[in-house]
């Protein structure tokens, strides 16, 4: 049986370390801005008004897939109560990442999804953006968007970003090169 739970922290639990360094360890590269050291960091001092919370996804109780996120509560015009959704750590990473191995990583976002549209939480607008060109996470993504969200308003949306090609020499990297425009994820 599959289950989400929402872990909501101010400091990322200790307690998940070991399950988050191996989940990472299997997720879709690059995996670098998610290293359990970092995120503790991003959210001792980076996060500012952000929540952070996880979904833990298990399946007989064991975990196979985490679903980063934060939110925000914001005021439209200044009186309509209004939040916002992000893989966690948006702000200050190139890359979001599902932690996750690709065995499960459709039974971890779905799961996760169908825990976000439940109404256990309240949200305004959810956006999951700066996934890795060719991650796998994009087509179950829009699949179960496409496939569960007629009531809801959606948009996909293809952009250029600047990104740092992981794939270049640090020579290349120090002296300029490495810095391009590429298609990314939110694209058909």
């Amino acid at each position: 049986m599959v289950s989400a739970e929402p872990v909501f922290f101010t400091r990322l639990p200790s307690t998940l370390r070991e399950t988050w360094d191996n989940l990472l360890e299997r997720s879709f590269p690059p995996t670098f801005q998610y290293e359990f050291e970092w995120v503790s960091a991003w959210t001792e001092y980076l996060r500012k008004d952000w929540k952070p919370f996880l979904l833990t996804i298990k399946e007989n109780e064991k975990i196979i897939g985490i679903f980063p996120l934060m939110y925000r509560d914001e005021r439209r015009r200044s009186l309509f109560p209004f939040r916002r959704i992000k893989f966690l750590g948006a702000d200050h990473t190139d890359y979001s990442v599902v932690l996750s191995g690709n065995e499960s990583m459709m039974t971890v976002i779905k799961a996760s999804l169908d825990w976000l549209f439940s109404g256990k939480l309240r949200w305004e607008l959810l956006i999951l953006d700066d996934l890795l060109e060719g991650n796998p996470a994009i087509d179950v993504i829009r699949k179960w968007i496409r496939n569960n969200c007629h009531s809801s308003r959606y948009a996909e949306h293809t952009g250029k970003y600047f990104h740092i090609d992981l794939a270049r020499s640090m020579e290349e990297i120090l002296n300029g090169h490495a810095i391009g425009l590429v298609n990314q994820v939110n694209g058909k």
